[in-house]
């Protein structure tokens, strides 16, 4: 049996004389959550508008289960959409929203109250059938909206930003309650967001866009630890960037020099002895100290500090160019790691804790 639900080759939508999405190649294991994520105007929403049959592609294939669904309409369709303003029936109660598709399915009305009460459960809204929307809060309407979407059983749930309009602890209650469903369902998620952190806690595998193109696929810990393109570490997370110089390249390892010092990182293909590049450092990966330590390090004099409860953020100029920010853990409650403004330190990192990146990917 095939595992690939979602797939998608070449495919490219323009409006006008803009490429909303560039050629996009994607695939979405059965029983996976996905996430397209980028930010506004990347193609993401457009991508799944054209999965969801709202929205032709100009050329290229969609198929799910490996049937080509690229030119049927939307109903023809086995999947289902939550939209972000949820777009559910104000003059109907909860119990006739969830019970919408159903009952245009022409079910046995038995049938529908079994399901329509099973799915209410589910989602955590038992015996709030005969509820007005109007009387709901912006949590239960969500998962009314989810509830109506999920009681269909389609072969793929397509989410637009569906938790855009939550608070933020609200938001990250629903997150949970995203990966419950979608674990206890088995069916397919693919979601759309912007949102980094949510990306990153609920997918299984998350596709990275950019200008109508998808610069990286992956799951989520391996997408921010080894970014493939300069976007894709700026824009999960918080990286710095060094400019480097490559001066060789052995047994999977490479020596960059990088201020007059040599620095050993892990190799990268297509980044060769000579070359000019890139080095991506994550703020929590890097260690300050006030004398040297073997390994790479680099002489810097603390900037600003910035006490954020669980760890203190340091900006740390290590040229007069660059200015290194990095998260030193508090290890005593309410203790902040002493280091001051004006103080001179040692930056330090594993050999592992960077990524080189090359020049050629580092801008469009």
């Amino acid at each position: 049996m095939n595992n690939i639900v979602v797939e998608l080759r070449e495919v490219t939508r323009r409006f006008g004389n803009v490429t909303a999405v560039d050629r996009v190649d994607l695939e979405v294991q059965r029983g996976a959550f996905f996430s397209l994520l980028g930010p506004s105007g990347c193609g993401k929403t457009t991508t799944l508008r054209m999965i969801a049959g709202f929205d032709e592609p100009d050329s290229g294939c969609i198929r799910i289960n490996g049937q080509d669904i690229t030119h049927l309409a939307p109903f023809q369709r086995r999947v289902n959409t939550v939209f972000q303003n949820y777009a559910l029936f104000p003059h109907m109660d909860v119990f006739e929203n969830v019970a919408f598709g159903l009952r245009r399915r022409r079910l046995d009305l038995r049938e529908i109250r079994s399901k329509v009460e099973w799915i209410l459960g589910l989602v955590r809204l038992e015996g709030m059938g005969r509820r007005r929307i109007q009387q709901l809060s912006g949590g239960q309407q969500q998962r009314v909206a989810l509830a109506r979407a999920l009681v269909n059983e389609p072969e793929v749930l397509l989410l637009d930003e569906p938790l855009a309009a939550l608070d933020q602890k609200l938001r990250r209650d629903m997150q949970f309650e995203l990966k419950r469903l979608q674990k206890e369902l088995g069916i397919t998620f693919v979601l759309v967001t912007h949102d980094q952190e949510e990306a990153l806690t609920m997918s299984d595998a998350v596709a990275v866009m950019n200008a109508g193109r998808v610069e990286q696929v992956g799951p989520p810990r391996d997408i921010y630890d080894h970014p493939a393109t300069r976007f894709v570490a700026d824009f999960i997370g918080i990286a710095n960037f060094l400019p480097v110089k490559v001066r060789s390249v052995q047994n999977g390892r490479t020596t960059v020099v990088l201020s007059d010092r040599e620095i050993l990182v892990p190799s990268r293909k297509g980044v060769d002895a000579g070359a000019h590049a890139e080095l991506s450092l994550r703020p929590e990966r890097l260690r300050l100290t006030r004398a040297a330590e073997s390994g790479n390090c680099l002489p810097g004099t603390v900037v600003d500090s910035v006490f954020m409860g669980a760890c203190t953020r340091f900006s740390v100029r290590v040229s007069e160019e660059h200015v290194l920010l990095t998260e030193q853990q508090n290890q005593q409650q309410g203790a902040c790691v002493d280091f001051n403004p004006g103080e001179s330190v040692w930056v330090n990192w594993g050999p592992a804790s960077a990524t080189l990146l090359p020049l050629a990917h580092s801008a469009r």
